[in-house]
């Protein structure tokens, strides 16, 4: 906005410079006419050019150091891809994006099932031992019609942080610090958790999951404390020290849509694999069975 406003300026300073080069040479002054166009020549020169070599510089420095709202996989020249892949293009903008399916992720090898396509016999397990009746009573049907609560959400058009408020007080109690699970709210994951192809051109939106449950780092990993501090901050999901998340749930209202919470789950949950993976990669680990990471 700055350097478009010193940008629009720049002909009425060149104006008001030409103006001072036609105008007569005061009493007792010699008149130099090729030497005072010179140096006004010169100052209008810089005039024209300074804003644009500032700009440019300040721009180069910051696209080199973003690493806030998307990951900067790599320098891609100007023009060579569509600029709504510009590394400076914020999270929410590229998840909206109707190619950021078919390009980001599948940049970097994600996808998302088709229907017809069918899932890996692991996967099926999972699915089915995560579909058992419950033990714990359930909602009547009868109780959520009269949820008046949830009727005013679908009737009047609630927007995100609604929805979220009301089934996050519903469905997602805080847990107990002495347990071994806990979750963290509206926290960016750490860069090191995605995982990319490094020769992509295509940015990924960093994952925020409205919820993530993952492990509480004191209770449920007290016998390998030594194994984690060896590896540093490889098993932390985020700056809130939630280890090896495996369900990520992600909130829409009026204000969102369906593709944008998608995508946002596929990264979420890519992550979450990912890093599982690095985890059975370590040679100080067994394999663990972690395949647990979905979203909702």
């Amino acid at each position: 906005m700055q350097h478009a406003l010193e940008s629009n300026q720049l002909p009425t300073k060149e104006s008001q410079l030409a103006r001072g080069a036609i105008s007569p040479p005061k009493p007792g002054e010699e008149e130099d006419a090729g030497g005072s166009l010179e140096i006004i020549e010169d100052i209008v020169n810089r005039a024209s050019k300074s804003p644009t070599e500032s700009a440019y510089t300040f721009v180069s420095e910051w696209l080199e150091s973003v690493d806030s709202n998307a990951l900067s996989l790599s320098n891609v020249p100007s023009g060579s891809c569509p600029q709504s892949f510009a590394s400076g293009r914020s999270a929410t903008q590229l998840v909206k994006d109707r190619s950021y399916r078919s390009l980001n992720l599948a940049s970097h090898n994600m996808r998302l099932r088709k229907p017809h396509e069918e899932m890996p016999e692991y996967i099926i397990r999972l699915i089915n031992e995560i579909c058992q009746d419950r033990t714990s009573p359930e909602p009547s049907l009868d109780s959520i019609k009269q949820d008046a609560v949830l009727a005013l959400l679908e009737w009047e058009g609630s927007g995100q942080a609604e929805v979220e408020g009301y089934f996050v007080s519903k469905n997602f109690p805080a847990l107990d610090p002495s347990e071994s699970l806990r979750y963290t709210r509206r926290h960016p994951m750490a860069s090191h958790t995605i995982p990319k192809v490094a020769t992509s051109e295509y940015n990924l939106a960093v994952p925020v999951p409205g919820i993530l449950y993952g492990y509480n780092r004191d209770v449920a990993f007290f016998q390998h404390t030594a194994y984690l501090l060896a590896t540093g901050t490889e098993s932390v999901a985020n700056s809130q020290d939630l280890l090896y998340p495996f369900f990520d749930v992600e909130f829409k209202g009026e204000d969102g849509s369906l593709w944008e919470g998608t995508n946002q789950c596929i990264t979420g949950s890519a992550s979450c694999i990912n890093m599982v993976e690095a985890l059975n990669a370590s040679p100080q680990t067994t394999p663990v069975s972690f395949d647990t990471a979905h979203c909702q």
